[in-house]
């Protein structure tokens, strides 16, 4: 859906790179940290934040080849802003539905289903993010190609919720 609007600009005579396969990855990553994250596992800092840390090295990555040619307009600012604002409320909202629970005297984490439908509700926030990017005459790095940057601080802001929550039990993970 999102490759379809970036159309827009090919119709205005731009080069608009093929961010298909950058969509999947993200779209995989995600699926693969919402099921992980369902089914729960042992409290680790490292593992909070070193899938953040992974995405966002992909996100760099897939933006740097695009942001030499990128001229921003006024669009970009309001909507790469907007982008950055919804990861980090969404994320944070997400950190507090994250379960936090005792196990044989070790904390685990995991994901409820109302973190799972934050995720869906951040998903469809970002999809028509990018249909008014699009729409609007935004850059690529706006509509598509930041995902993986976004994705990246969501999921950073949650954990750093769901680290701050871990304060309450009295285990140092």
């Amino acid at each position: 859906m999102l490759t379809t609007l970036m159309s827009h600009e090919a119709v205005i005579g731009t080069h608009t790179p093929d961010t298909s396969p950058l969509l999947i990855l993200s779209l995989a990553i995600l699926i693969f940290l919402i099921i992980r994250n369902l089914i729960g596992h042992a409290f680790s800092v490292a593992r909070l934040f070193l899938t953040p840390i992974i995405i966002g090295f992909l996100g760099i990555v897939a933006v740097l080849p695009v942001l030499p040619r990128t001229h921003f307009h006024t669009i970009d600012y309001i909507i790469g802003g907007l982008d950055v604002l919804v990861s980090l409320i969404v994320g944070g909202v997400r950190g507090i539905t994250v379960k936090l629970y005792k196990q044989h005297g070790v904390l685990y984490y995991r994901y409820t289903m109302l973190t799972a439908l934050l995720w869906c509700i951040s998903i469809g926030m970002r999809i028509g993010l990018s249909a008014i990017a699009a729409t609007h005459g935004a850059t690529t790095l706006i509509v598509s190609a930041d995902i993986l940057l976004m994705l990246a601080s969501s999921v950073f802001f949650q954990n750093l919720v769901v680290l701050w929550r871990r304060k309450q039990y009295a285990i140092e993970a």
